[in-house]
């Protein structure tokens, strides 16, 4: 504990970097605590942690819980991290998700879906490399059609993604 609240000072003197220490500390102190107990419940629930799935609900929650985290490493307060964890969970605010709110933050429908794939994209190849798949090797060893296929998919996006508009010949205003 005490490592982690010193990194948290040595990040900087306020306290929102001490807190950020700490709490890494707590979830370290904390998982260690509850080690035992995940242990039982998995033999006793008979959970493959084998699996894909399992590996992704792990990756989740270090994800959220060091998410959780910079939220105070960032804040300029304390209480400004507790208010923004607190409107972060106020599900007052998922209307943003399943209306148009998402567009008004500067999206159109267009660069969301381009957004939405391209994350998709990075997923896959995440996964292929850390399945050790090289993935120009894979794609090297697809029939033509499909790799075709995929480069002209890729020069689509590319050229959807450009903000291409048209602009008056210079010596038009003279």
């Amino acid at each position: 504990m005490i490592t982690f609240v010193v990194s948290g000072l040595w990040h900087g003197a306020s306290l929102t970097f001490v807190f950020w220490g700490f709490i890494h500390g707590a979830y370290q102190l904390l998982e260690d605590f509850i080690a035992p107990y995940v242990e039982r419940i998995i033999t006793k629930l008979k959970i493959n942690t084998t699996v894909f799935s399992w590996k992704l609900l792990r990756i989740l929650k270090t994800f959220i819980l060091v998410d959780i985290a910079w939220i105070f490493f960032r804040a300029d307060r304390i209480s400004s991290a507790f208010y923004i964890l607190k409107k972060s969970l106020d599900l007052d605010n998922i209307g943003l998700i399943l209306n148009d709110g998402l567009y008004q933050m500067g999206l159109d429908t267009k660069n969301m879906n381009i957004l939405l794939f391209s994350i998709l994209i990075l997923a896959l190849v995440s996964y292929m490399k850390e399945k050790g798949k090289n993935l120009y090797s894979w794609l090297s060893s697809q029939n033509l059609a499909f790799r075709y296929a995929v480069y002209w998919g890729a020069v689509v996006l590319i050229l959807f993604s450009l903000d291409i508009t048209g602009q008056e010949f210079i010596y038009f205003q003279f």
